[in-house]
C-alpha cells in the first residue's frame, strides 16, 4: 500500500458487477432482500450470479435519532417497506416470476426489537447505532475481564451489543419482563410476519454479543448477568436451513414465493465481503459508502 493509503493501481480490483436483461438470464432465479441502515432494496440474480436489470426496488430506512444516543426504527414500516419492494420486483420480473427458486436475505446486525406472545412488536427497533447503553458497560467490565469475553462471543463490551443493551433496557423498562416473550433481530421478525416463526442465523447471531462463537451456543456465562435468558432469544440454525410456506395474505399477495425456500438472514457486512470476492484471509475488503463500491486486494 502507498504511503497515502491508496492501493496500487496494479493491486486494485474492482468487485465484478456482472448484469444481464431478464430475456438472456439464466434460470434458476434468486430475489434477494437488502434491509440496511439506508435503505431496503430487492433484486434477481440468475443462477450464474449475475444481476438481471431493471428488477431492483428500493426504499428508504427510516431512522429516529436523537442527541442522547437514540437511534430507532418502526419495525412494522420496515416490513411493509420491505413488501412494496417485494411487490415491485416481482412485478418487474413479469412471467419469469414463476423461474424465482428461493428467496436470500442480508441485514443489518446488533439491532434488537422485542415481540409479545402474538410475535407484535411492543417495542421499537434498537440498532447497532443506539449509544443510551453506554454506562452499563461499566458495569459489565466489572463482573467480567473483557478479553475472556470478547474471545468467546467474538465481540468487545461495547453499546451495539446485547449484553450493555439488555441491561439499558430492562433498567429504563422494567415492565418488559412481564410483557417481552422474545428478543429478535428485524430479520427474525420479517420471519415471525411471513412464516409465525423464527429462528436466527449464526451469522447474525455472532453480532449479540450473546453467541458463544466455539460451542455455537448463547452464552451461558455473560447471560447469568443479564435480565434475559436464553428462552427470550430465537433457536440458532445455519444459513442453508430455509423456511417454507407463507402465510395468508402473503401467500396470495406472492403467490410465485409461497412454496419456495427463504433461507435465514445474514449479516450486510458478511453479504458485502462474499460479494467483493473476498472470501478468505488472503483478501481484505474495502466498502465505501454503498455496498457497491468495494475493492478487493491480495
Amino acid at each position: 500500500m502507498s504511503p497515502k493509503g491508496h492501493l496500487p493501481k496494479h493491486r486494485q480490483i474492482s468487485a465484478p458487477k456482472p448484469s444481464t436483461k431478464l430475456s438472456r438470464a439464466e434460470e434458476p432465479l434468486i430475489l434477494t432482500i437488502d434491509i440496511g441502515s439506508s435503505s431496503i432494496r430487492s433484486n434477481l440474480f440468475d443462477r450464474l450470479g449475475r444481476l438481471i436489470e431493471d428488477t431492483e426496488a428500493r426504499r428508504d430506512t427510516i431512522l429516529h435519532t436523537a442527541i442522547d444516543g437514540k437511534s430507532e426504527a418502526d419495525p412494522n414500516l420496515i416490513i411493509e417497506l420491505v413488501s412494496q419492494c417485494l411487490d415491485e420486483t416481482v412485478t418487474k420480473a413479469k412471467r419469469a416470476s414463476a423461474q424465482i427458486k428461493a428467496v436470500a436475505s442480508c441485514t443489518l446486525v446488533s439491532n434488537i426489537l422485542g415481540v409479545d406472545q402474538k410475535n407484535r412488536a411492543i417495542t421499537p427497533l434498537f440498532t447497532y447505532a443506539d449509544t443510551r447503553a453506554e454506562k452499563e458497560i461499566l458495569y459489565l467490565k466489572q463482573k467480567f475481564d473483557e478479553k475472556i469475553i470478547h474471545d468467546r462471543t467474538g465481540c468487545p463490551l461495547h453499546s451495539s451489543y446485547l449484553p450493555a443493551k439488555m441491561l439499558w433496557l430492562y433498567r429504563t423498562w422494567p415492565d418488559l419482563g412481564r410483557k417481552v416473550k422474545r428478543w429478535v433481530s428485524i430479520g427474525e421478525y420479517l420471519e415471525l410476519k411471513l412464516f409465525g416463526f423464527a429462528n436466527v442465523s449464526y451469522s447474525v447471531a455472532s453480532w449479540t454479543g450473546l453467541l458463544n462463537r466455539r460451542e455455537l451456543i448463547w452464552d451461558d456465562l455473560i447471560l447469568q448477568e443479564l435480565p434475559i435468558d436464553k428462552n427470550l432469544l430465537s433457536p440458532l440454525t445455519d444459513i442453508n436451513v430455509p423456511r417454507y410456506g407463507l402465510r395468508r395474505p402473503y401467500s396470495r399477495r406472492w403467490p410465485a414465493l409461497k412454496k419456495i425456500p427463504w433461507f435465514p438472514a445474514i449479516g450486510d457486512g458478511a453479504a458485502a465481503n462474499i460479494g467483493s470476492g473476498c472470501l478468505d484471509s488472503q483478501r481484505l475488503a474495502y466498502h465505501g459508502h454503498y455496498l457497491s463500491s468495494a475493492y478487493c486486494f491480495k
